[in-house]
């Protein structure tokens, strides 16, 4: 049976009269009334990039030479600074201590972390795509290493330091558990690499990751998906109107994303998911029940870790009140929860908008909290291994730095709520 689909639909407001098909073509898109991202990109290339993206503007040429000339400057201090780090802890045999281990790595990680940017720096300069999806593999593969590494690291640094405050005499860290433990860190980041490198599970695109579905398909779906993928053009077979009602994404043989989502709630998922099949029920149906599993362990531990330091007054400590922290963002992360569990269940975006906000909401609170605070705590293990005798960190002093951590994280917040800075969407 053959699947008879039109491709020809034009995208909504910012496109104008120009079709999918023509913005592919760099000629088209610099013919159009706005000048669209990806124009200077040559055929080759663009198929690497998500069409999502494709239907933006190109932003003025100051901003790429600004973040260009600011990446500079972010990698020549980053990597002094991370390099005199390693070589001081290379070169001076008493700091080679197995806590320190962790600390070597995390510089390590940070100062390969801006071994990317002159990536990003070349094709600001060039505004756009220009080192192509070589430079883009490149820059994923070494951004998934460093960056799962360092924040790997910084739990172990704050596990390490959790040990020496509840067990003194007895949890000695050794050398050999030290680099053992370093090296698991990057053999628990190898599969996301591999993963996206060979596209067995995502891919590294420009701009953001673009997660492929891999059941198995019907032999008519597979033909049209390998049709769609040559002419990277949207999966669906009707004009993007109709692909904004239900009825329209149920009635041809295939099922998008979004199938289930009533019309006043579909305006807020990027077209660039909805043109992307639906996952089979079980895989929803899988990861609601892992998340109630998830959520039941988590709140119950964090929530005993903030019981004990509440109640047992000995443990109300300076560096302690970043562990109590911890545990308290932890747990208000569990919160949302519940959310993904009853969309999950109810297989999309069954609670809407409104709770679609309060889930980011918490988990950028969390989120963002948890990682400043891992550094804190890194901060003071720092401070606790090279000033042992002359620490700084009082009660006032903690609580102050957790308080900035919170102030820190409201902006990331408040702007994609308020829409001043991008916003809040659906992820999948």
């Amino acid at each position: 049976m053959d699947v008879n689909v039109d491709y020809s639909y034009s995208l909504p407001n910012i496109l104008g009269n120009v079709s999918t098909a023509a913005t592919l073509r760099a000629e088209a898109r610099l013919s159009s009334d706005v000048r669209l991202i990806g124009w200077n990109v040559p055929p080759e290339e663009i198929r690497h990039i998500p069409d999502h993206w494709l239907k933006y503007p190109e932003p003025p040429a100051h901003y790429h030479y600004l973040l260009g000339t600011l990446y500079i400057i972010f990698t020549t201090i980053s990597m002094c600074g991370n390099g005199v780090v390693v070589y001081v802890f290379s070169a001076a045999k008493s700091l080679r201590t197995p806590s320190n281990i962790f600390v070597i790595n995390l510089a390590i990680c940070d100062f390969f972390m801006m071994m990317k940017t002159p990536v990003f720096i070349y094709n600001s300069f060039h505004r756009g795509f220009e080192l192509g999806n070589f430079g883009c593999q490149v820059y994923g593969i070494l951004g998934a290493f460093t960056g799962i590494g360092a924040s790997t690291t910084n739990a172990l640094i704050a596990y390490d330091r959790y040990n020496v405050i509840t067990k003194p005499m007895e949890g000695k860290m050794t050398h050999g558990k030290a680099v053992m433990m370093v090296l698991s860190v990057y053999i628990y980041a190898l599969p996301f690499v591999i993963g996206c490198v060979t596209e067995t599970w995502g891919k590294f695109v420009p701009g953001t990751v673009d997660l492929r579905h891999t059941h198995s398909l019907h032999p008519v779906r597979r033909r049209q998906e390998n049709y769609n993928e040559r002419n990277m053009l949207p999966r669906c077979n009707a004009s993007l109107e109709p692909v904004l009602r239900p009825q329209a994404r149920v009635s041809n043989e295939l099922q998008f994303l979004g199938w289930n989502v009533p019309p006043d709630q579909i305006q807020y998922i990027p077209e660039h998911w909805l043109t992307q099949l639906e996952p089979p029920a079980s895989m929803h149906y899988m990861l609601a029940i892992l998340y109630t599993f998830l959520f039941f362990a988590s709140t119950i531990g964090n929530g005993l870790v903030l019981w004990v330091f509440m109640s047992a007054k000995s443990l109300r400590t300076p560096s302690n009140i970043f562990v109590l922290n911890l545990a308290f963002l932890d747990f208000i992360m569990c919160a949302k929860a519940p959310i993904f569990i009853y969309n999950s269940f109810h297989r999309g975006f069954a609670l809407g908008n409104t709770w679609c906000q309060i889930f980011a909401a918490i988990g950028s609170y969390s989120g963002i909290g948890a990682g400043m605070l891992n550094a804190a705590i890194g901060y003071d293990r720092y401070n606790v291994i090279t000033k042992p005798m002359n620490r700084s960190m009082t009660m006032t002093k903690a609580i102050i730095m957790n308080l900035l951590i919170w102030v820190y994280c409201t902006p990331w917040v408040i702007m994609p709520l308020t829409g001043f800075w991008d916003r809040f969407v659906p992820g999948m």
